[in-house]
């Protein structure tokens, strides 16, 4: 089971509201999976995967209004503190002034039920090619799902004029469909000391469920909507080396493209927007040696940076909600000794460029 609240105070509005959502759920998922190889040879194998998949849920759900001019509303709340933080239980024992006119609460939902159920069936193709001792080639193919949800924003959200909650918490959104493609070469070179990973990938997607600031009944709220039609597109390389004894080096990095294919969803239209938190390019290279210097004792020096580019933060791609590209630097140092050098002595420090992201 799952317990949350979701509680919002609005100071800034005339009547100074505060909206709390209490669901209490349950989640129960069922699978089965299997998957086959055959060998069309000595070198090349091909595979089938199949899964089966039940996901139901299933809840309460408790959403009450209160107004912080309500005299009997400020007594009840104050003081607030961390240990005791505005609950939706707190709020719906807190009395208030009902009706219409002048109401300064509601009981909206008091333990109203709410639940769906989702059947569905992935499967994957694949096949792998070894070309030598050394490397191979692969390419896959793969159907998932991802269930549907409840977003417990709308619930808390009243529709203008009616003092009444927003139905659309008990419509969830749709299941997540994802057609997976993915094709690339392992290798191994200069007598295995160093090993390189090339993987490509497109994934196409139906109904992502994706987070987006929605306008509800006036307010504005996040919640998770269904985006009809995206694609996510990119290339991974990942590369390690072991150069001379004691030494390591570990790099990789990626590129990636994504986009909303068709954005069109309850009056707002994303299509040709980027995915929000997907930056284009990311990378890091990690470099480690390693020496005994004595007495039993080992030390290691080692040191990484990565890089992470821009991304957006939300769906219409607003420059106000993007985040610059950075790089962040971390050093290590460690020290093992003792019988077996069971003892280790560590050091390090992150963020060694001291950069704000």
């Amino acid at each position: 089971n799952m317990l949350g609240n979701t509680t919002s105070v609005q100071y800034f509005r005339p009547d100074q509201r505060i909206f709390s959502t209490s669901l209490d759920q349950s989640n129960k998922v069922q699978s089965a999976y299997g998957e086959l190889e055959h060998d069309l040879s000595r070198d090349w194998t091909a595979l089938v995967g199949l899964r089966l998949t039940s996901e139901e849920t299933e809840g309460k759900n408790t959403s009450v209004r209160r107004s912080l001019l309500d005299a009997n509303t400020r007594a009840a709340l104050g003081p607030i503190t961390g240990q005791d933080p505005i609950s939706t239980a707190r709020l719906l024992a807190t009395p208030f002034v009902q009706g219409f006119a002048g109401a300064t609460g509601s009981d909206t939902y008091v333990g109203s039920p709410y639940g769906a159920s989702w059947d569905q069936a992935g499967w994957k193709l694949g096949t792998k090619l070894k070309l030598g001792k050394d490397s191979m080639v692969f390419a896959n193919v793969s159907e998932g799902f991802k269930a549907g949800s409840f977003s417990a924003a709308p619930a808390t959200s009243i529709v203008a004029g009616t003092n009444r909650p927003n139905p659309g918490f008990f419509t969830p959104v749709n299941p997540e469909k994802l057609l997976a493609y993915e094709a690339g070469w392992k290798g191994a070179l200069m007598d295995r000391k160093l090993r390189l990973n090339v993987t490509g990938y497109y994934y196409d997607y139906r109904d992502q469920q994706l987070l987006s600031v929605r306008s509800i009944g006036g307010e504005v709220y996040a919640a998770v909507i269904n985006v009809p039609k995206s694609h996510v597109s990119g290339l991974e390389l990942e590369v390690s080396a072991r150069p001379a004894p004691g030494w390591s080096i570990d790099a990789n990095a990626g590129w990636m493209s994504t986009k909303i294919d068709d954005g069109k969803t309850d009056g707002t239209n994303y299509t040709g927007k980027v995915l929000t938190n997907a930056p284009r390019v990311t990378a890091s290279i990690a470099v480690r040696r390693e020496a005994e210097i004595g007495n039993g004792m080992v030390l290691s020096l080692g040191g990484d940076i990565s890089y992470r580019g821009a991304r957006f933060f939300t769906l219409e791609n607003d420059n106000l909600q993007r985040a610059d590209g950075y790089s962040v630097v971390n050093i290590q140092a460690g020290l093992r000794f003792g019988p077996q050098q069971k003892y280790r002595l560590q050091a390090w420090v992150k963020n060694a460029n001291d950069k704000i992201y």
